[in-house]
């Protein structure tokens, strides 16, 4: 950037240190790089009228509206915006080269155009700039003349201009006492606004004003007039009435097809003017507490310099920042310098690293000196007053090649001594002499520190103590036989503790602690398990102990490690706490007691006591985001850390922070992915768009990067998520209810705005979720249950008839089944068979016969009184009934009773007195006329919860039977036949099972009858 001192009057040469611009153009979302005016808005937003549109910024993208040919009644006339303006009220005009006042809709993005005599070409239409007065009333300057603009009645006022040969107005201010002043063509009037006669003010101090045309008029903060020709005149009207002439210059002529600069000032917090001039170039500074005048151009060979010397506009945001709108984009100017200086061997602003910048080991000495080395090895002392460095090497006389293995290390004692380490020797400054005394090492030295005797050790390949009074070296080795020695040779970084151990950190096996006086170490390594209250790293980059004695650790992926002495354990502290990166290769305390921590992610403030990290990175100065293993305390509490692309000094309680508290907007709401007008207060949706997502920003444009967010959706997130840069976040399948959606958001040094900003959600319950439809649905589900209930009633009632009269018929077939089965014939015969074992003294048969008689009685009395009897108690009364009706037939048939393995008598239950008239029936029908006696077979299966009853006989078969037409058989058999049918009809109805029945004709080989199989299947459970 080209700095040129105009010497006019009290003016002089402005610093140009730190003046450095960031730009955005085109390329970075601008519709249009020539910014021909800026506003912020009371929201906060950026708005940017350009030669193609308006444009809104927020620090991270630009929303361009412009004129749509699809809707003219709702977007720009005119694509030129030339003024912007917001009133008391809110609401935001907007003016035109040519198509007249809008009024513009922040929220929709919708416009209103007012228009002066629509049904011609007027040249009031094309206006150059707007203001709002004390009344609220907005004043126009255009090109013929002065337009008053009514907001309430959205009525015009015209007023010819002062000329009417030169009718341009291109500028009209309200000074603080509230006078019109009105720049036009011809130059500068004040209007009285009651006659609305304009008075003349000369700026010739002749009898004759032979000033041009007036573009730029700023009243400042101060009550003073600013004043600007065309002609090249740059005026101070001050508050008590003087004028004076500040600055005179040669225009450069209008150039054609090209909107002419009319010049621009603005007053920054500290009085400071910054400004542009009506056809002069570049940027114009004014120096409050000096008075000097600079003159800023754009330099094509300077980074971080203006975008062009065309300047248009000028605005200053509430952070402070500068807005400079030129023809070749946005420039923006942050006057808060950045928190950090680098300083560099070699003047380095590209990405290419060089070996001379990159520092390896640092030091401050007492007298503020910094030493260090780089990658070449070489040493260095810094005079920050004076900016020399000066490089060290030996003279030719020396006996040793002092430096030619490179520097690694360099240590100031208490004593004001310098020691350096450089190959296998450790060197001492005589600052008398500016000589070296050398003295030979065996250990390759990468950290010297002091004890409280004043000994240096020394940590590299082994560890060694070095006392500079007797110059001899104390040496301590790892050995693999002995666990009480140093833990490994691969040293990085030694720590003499006030209680007077040496702490020895490893990059391969942890901590060593040496006890001095018995020679003996104790080593503290990870817990490859993960276990709490160990290293979280054998890979050790640093060790410090601050001011209350605490040992802290950095480690080379495990974060910060604190030691607790009472405990022997560790605690540590890791990205999730915090901190930018968890490889640590620098530790450092400032007077605050806050720990500062180097890594490959910049820099954090870390506070031991509230565990608050506060991050920086390159952005905001540092020589880089990486750092090496070189920092140190310097003197009057400044620090001093060193890396890739050189070394940063810095006092820690001067770092300014940026204390704006950011405005937080939500900037877009999607419901179903598509976006929706934002809401005022509360989003009413349907049920089913219930997918929504939201866009939020940080009004913060001091690095907006570097802004934090928050948000949360009550009702869903339990507590504020913080998502760090990320400015969107996406909801899905909500339920019906209501709900808030609430974001908050810190500028780039960590101040939040707690309040931030909300917006409420109704999402709307489908109409099965409604009151009503609630209430309509209780009073179905009442009258269902009242009908089921009586239904119910009624079938219970209906049932219990029923069942009433089956139990009745039950009762009747069970009486009737027992007549059966106690017929009086075969009881009669029973007792006939008795009596003839009695007759001829077969006294036992006659009592093994009475025996079994009775004990079937007794089976059939007890079976009689039970819905269902098990097949074992059934068996067993069908063994007794066959055995008593074989006696009583002379044994003129056999019988046989079959169990399957698969059948549990035990455990099988069935109804009584089933098959025992089948069995009569087959003696009766079949065996009773057969000659040659006969046999009857019962089988008993179960098969897929069926119990299977087959019987059969080898009798005459039922049609010889038939013909036999015995009539005591055929009662019997039919009455039995018919009970046991009708029984098995009311177990159906009873349990809703189906038993069945099926009775099969056997026949011999030749065709003739050969007996009954009679099949009962039971279903059973």
């Amino acid at each position: 950037m080209l700095l040129i001192s105009v010497s006019v009057n009290c003016w002089g040469q402005f610093n140009s240190g730190g003046f450095h611009i960031d730009r955005l153009s085109a390329q970075n979302g601008l519709s249009h790089n020539s910014i021909l005016c800026i506003w912020q808005d009371s929201d906060g937003f950026l708005w940017l009228g350009t030669k193609d549109g308006l444009n809104k910024y927020d620090g991270y993208s630009f929303t361009v509206y412009k004129p749509d040919p699809a809707d003219p009644a709702n977007t720009l006339s005119h694509n030129w915006i030339s003024g912007i303006c917001q009133d008391r009220k809110g609401r935001m005009w907007l003016t035109t080269l040519g198509g007249g006042l809008h009024l513009f809709d922040r929220q929709t993005g919708k416009t209103i155009t007012y228009r002066i005599d629509p049904a011609r070409i007027s040249l009031r239409n094309a206006m150059f700039s707007i203001i709002e007065d004390r009344e609220g009333i907005l004043w126009i300057a255009s090109r013929e003349g002065l337009n008053r603009f009514d907001p309430e009645t959205r009525k015009f006022t015209l007023f010819p201009s002062p000329n009417p040969e030169r009718p341009d107005v291109y500028t009209v201010k309200e000074d603080r006492q509230g006078r019109l002043w009105i720049g036009t063509n011809s130059g500068l009037y004040q209007l009285d606004r009651r006659t609305g006669v304009y008075s003349r003010f000369k700026l010739s101090q002749g009898t004759t004003d032979t000033t041009g045309a007036v573009s730029l008029i700023y009243p400042d903060p101060t009550g003073a007039l600013w004043i600007g020709t065309m002609s090249g005149q740059f005026y101070q009207l001050t508050a008590a009435g003087k004028l004076q002439i500040i600055y005179t210059y040669q225009p450069k002529g209008r150039e054609i097809n090209r909107y002419y600069p009319f010049g621009a000032l603005q007053m920054d917090r500290a009085g400071n003017l910054w400004g542009t001039l009506p056809g002069h170039d570049g940027l114009i500074h004014v120096n409050a507490k000096t008075g000097k005048l600079t003159r800023v151009l754009a330099s094509p060979t300077q980074a971080g310099g203006l975008s062009s010397h065309t300047i248009f506009s000028l605005g200053l945001g509430r952070e402070g920042i500068l807005w400079i709108g030129t023809d070749n984009g946005l420039d923006k100017y942050v006057a808060q310098p950045k928190k950090f200086h680098t300083f560099q061997l070699v003047p380095n602003n590209n990405i290419v690293r060089l070996p001379e910048n990159s520092i390896r080991t640092i030091c401050q000495d007492r007298s503020g000196i910094v030493w260090f080395s780089n990658d070449l090895g070489d040493l260095y002392s810094f005079h920050r007053e004076t900016g020399r460095y000066q490089r060290y090497t030996l003279g030719p006389a020396s006996v040793s090649h002092v430096f030619n293995d490179g520097v690694t290390a360099i240590f100031e004692d208490r004593a004001g001594q310098l020691w350096v380490s450089a190959g296998l020797y450790l060197h001492r400054l005589d600052r008398k002499t500016g000589l070296f005394s050398a003295y030979p090492c065996q250990v390759r030295v990468r950290c010297i520190r002091e004890d409280a005797s004043g000994k240096l050790w020394m940590a590299g390949r082994g560890l060694a103590c070095f006392d500079p009074q007797t110059h001899q070296f104390t040496y301590y080795h790892h050995d693999p036989k002995n666990p009480n020695s140093l833990g490994d040779e691969s040293l990085v970084a030694v720590l003499p503790t006030r209680d007077g151990t040496i702490w020895a950190a490893s990059t391969r096996r942890g901590l060593s602690r040496l006890y001095p006086k018995t020679g003996s170490f104790i080593h503290y390594q990870p817990h490859y398990q993960h276990a709490p209250g160990y290293l979280t790293d054998k890979d050790i980059r640093s060790l410090y102990e601050d001011r209350q004695g605490q040992l802290w650790v950095g480690t080379n992926q495990g974060g910060l490690n604190r030691y607790d002495a009472r405990t022997h354990s560790f605690t540590a502290f890791t990205t999730n706490d915090g901190l930018p990166n968890n490889h640590i290769v620098g530790i450092v305390e400032d007077r605050a007691d806050n720990l500062w921590l180097s890594t490959n992610q910049g820099v954090c403030r870390f506070n031991p006591k509230t565990k608050v990290c506060r991050n920086y990175d390159e952005s905001d100065g540092l020589q880089s985001n990486e750092f090496f293993d070189a920092c140190a305390t310097g003197m009057n509490g400044q620090l001093v850390f060193g890396g890739p692309n050189g070394f940063n000094i810095f006092d820690p309680s001067t770092i300014q922070e940026n204390p704006l508290i950011p405005p937080v907007r939500i900037t877009r709401v999607q419901i179903q992915n598509m976006t929706e007008q934002l809401p005022i207060e509360t989003l009413e949706l349907p049920y089913q768009e219930n997918d929504l997502s939201f866009d939020f920003v940080a009004l913060n444009f001091i690095m907006p990067e570097k802004n934090q967010y928050a948000y949360q959706l009550t009702g869903v997130d339990k507590g504020w998520v913080y998502c760090g840069t990320r400015r969107f976040v996406s909801y899905t399948n909500l339920e019906s209810g209501t709900y808030t959606f609430r974001v908050k958001a810190s500028n780039n040094d960590g101040v939040w705005n707690e309040q931030g900003t909300h917006f409420h959600i109704i999402i709307q319950a489908p109409f099965w979720q409604t009151w009503w439809f609630k209430g309509l649905l209780l009073l179905l589900v009442l009258g269902l249950i009242y009908g089921g209930l009586q239904y119910r009633i009624r079938q219970v009632k209906h049932q219990e008839e029923q069942k009433t009269a089956f139990n009745k018929q039950l009762a009747a077939m069970e009486m009737q089944a027992l007549r059966a089965q106690m017929n009086p014939h075969f009881i009669f015969n029973s007792l006939n068979s008795i009596n003839r074992f009695i007759m001829k003294n077969e006294s036992e048969k006659a009592s093994d016969y009475l025996s079994k008689f009775s004990k079937l009685i007794r089976l059939i009395l007890h079976h009689s009184s039970m819905p269902v009897v098990t097949l074992e108690s059934e068996l067993e009364s069908l063994q007794l009934y066959l055995t008593l009706e074989s006696l009583r037939f002379d044994n003129q048939f056999t019988f046989s009773i079959q169990v399957g393995k698969e059948v549990e008598p035990a455990y099988t239950e069935l109804p009584p007195m089933i098959i025992q008239p089948y069995v009569e029936n087959a003696i009766w029908h079949g065996l009773m006329h057969k000659e040659g006696g006969g046999c009857i077979t019962i089988n008993w299966q179960v098969e897929k919860d069926v119990l299977i009853c087959t019987i059969e006989d080898n009798g005459i078969g039922r049609k010889k039977s038939a013909e036999l037409k015995s009539k005591s058989a055929t009662r019997t058999k039919s009455l039995g036949m018919q009970i046991t049918s009708n029984r098995l009809k009311l177990s159906q109805l009873l349990d809703g099972r189906q038993p069945t029945v099926h009775i099969r004709d056997l026949v011999d080989p030749d065709g003739e009858p050969a007996g009954t199989s009679v099949t009962v299947r039971i279903p059973i459970s």
